[in-house]
């Protein structure tokens, strides 16, 4: 009885850590601190760097692309999709292309491309 209760206590514990973990985030970074999340039916491109980037290249899913010049160190910015092109010329419409992942990249003021890498929690 003692070893069937400690095996219930067990299992109880077990689900509540998965009820109150969140999905794992997988980040990337080769020199960016970036947090870019989906809000609404938006994007928010936030720099948690103190440095400007420039000449930005911002991918969603590998497939959808937005180019900005410069995005100011400690800034964030509202993005529409449809901001964002395919190589055929196409805008991402997220009830058609789920954004699963992102890629920055940009140049720090000394010259250096640098970039990040993650994908969206679920």
């Amino acid at each position: 009885m003692a070893g069937l209760l400690a095996v219930a206590i067990m299992a109880v514990g077990v689900f509540m850590t998965l009820l109150v973990s969140e999905p794992e985030k997988s980040i990337h970074r080769h020199g960016l601190q970036v947090d870019l999340r989906y809000v609404g039916h938006e994007f928010q491109i936030a720099n948690r760097d103190d440095f400007d980037w420039i000449d930005v290249v911002v991918r969603i899913n590998d497939e959808f692309e937005l180019r900005l010049p410069r995005v100011a160190a400690a800034t964030s910015q509202s993005v529409e999709p449809s901001r964002f092109i395919d190589y055929d010329g196409r805008s991402l419409d997220p009830r058609t292309h789920t954004p699963k992942s992102y890629t920055v990249a940009g140049t720090d003021p000394e010259g250096s491309r640098l970039s990040c890498w993650a994908t969206f929690q679920e």
